[in-house]
């Protein structure tokens, strides 16, 4: 206006009126201004939105739908109709990013299920019914041990291997029925050490000697065949009582002096006839009968 008020011809005043103009055509209004904030409201959202993840913290699946989360959310971005949409937008790529999982979660998740279904593996190893109550003991500290072992582990190989060396640790505990066998095995052996040595064959004759080494032979089968401790001292108590039967060299030798004594006494009784003798030879003959039978 003061230009136009100072102009001295018609022409001054157009010009004075144009150059005002551009002047205000250089001014923007609120709606340009607003459009231009907007505009770069959605670069920079996009710009935060490219960098708000590293695509190689995330697994090949995840690295997908991550480039999928930033489309869509360049998408609402650029649909945006205004700077609070545009926050709105972003926010919303941002939590669907969020909801991403990276490898460094995965990883955490895997090792606490295999952490989970190890310790559950170690569970249900073995029956503690089929142990003896010292094991069962040593079989809870093996598991309480390999549990520890497991928690501590900070990979899958690692609780892999904390699960492996706890299940060996519980392999080393022998159960009932291998403790039972284990004792029916060793009472066996020292019930037929014992046979072995419960006579010595050097005291009998030949024909007994055989007869010891087939009650031997046969007392070795029975304690072989014995299902459990009680049966092995059966057999071995049998077989001792067969060998108790068989007569020794100086039990022989005994029993047939007896016989030699007895049938020469008999002999003696019968050698003479005492009526072939007087009264006084008689008496004689008794004395020397009887000095007879004491020698």
């Amino acid at each position: 206006k003061n230009a136009i008020d100072s102009a001295t011809d018609i022409s001054a005043v157009n010009a004075a009126l144009a150059t005002a103009k551009a002047a205000i055509d250089g001014i923007k209004t609120d709606a340009e201004l607003t459009a231009e904030e907007l505009a770069t409201a959605k670069t920079n959202a996009k710009a935060e939105l490219d960098s708000y993840a590293n695509a190689n913290d995330y697994r090949a699946d995840q690295q997908a739908l991550l480039v999928s989360a930033i489309a869509n959310g360049k998408v609402a971005i650029d649909g945006a109709a205004d700077i609070s949409a545009v926050s709105t937008a972003l926010a919303n790529a941002k939590a669907a990013i969020d909801e991403i999982e990276t490898d460094a979660e995965l990883t955490a998740e895997e090792l606490a299920v295999a952490k989970i279904e190890a310790k559950s593996a170690l569970d249900t190893y073995v029956d503690l019914d089929d142990y003896r109550a010292e094991q069962q003991s040593a079989i809870t500290t093996a598991i309480a041990d390999g549990k520890l072992a497991i928690d501590a582990a900070t990979t899958k190989a690692g609780v892999t291997s904390a699960l492996d060396s706890a299940k060996l640790a519980i392999d080393a505990v022998k159960t009932d029925r291998e403790l039972t066998a284990e004792e029916l095995a060793n009472a066996k052996q020292t019930a037929k050490n014992a046979l072995s040595a419960y006579v010595n064959a050097e005291n009998y004759r030949e024909a007994q000697k055989t007869e010891l080494s087939s009650a031997i032979t046969n007392g070795n089968n029975a304690i072989d065949a014995a299902a459990d401790i009680t049966a092995v001292n059966s057999a071995l108590a049998n077989a001792k009582a067969v060998i108790d039967t068989i007569k020794t060299n100086a039990q022989l030798t005994a029993e047939e002096l007896i016989a030699a004594k007895t049938a020469a006494k008999t002999t003696l009784e019968s050698y003479k006839n005492s009526a072939d003798y007087r009264e006084a030879q008689k008496v004689e003959l008794q004395s020397a009968i009887a000095n007879g039978k004491a020698a």
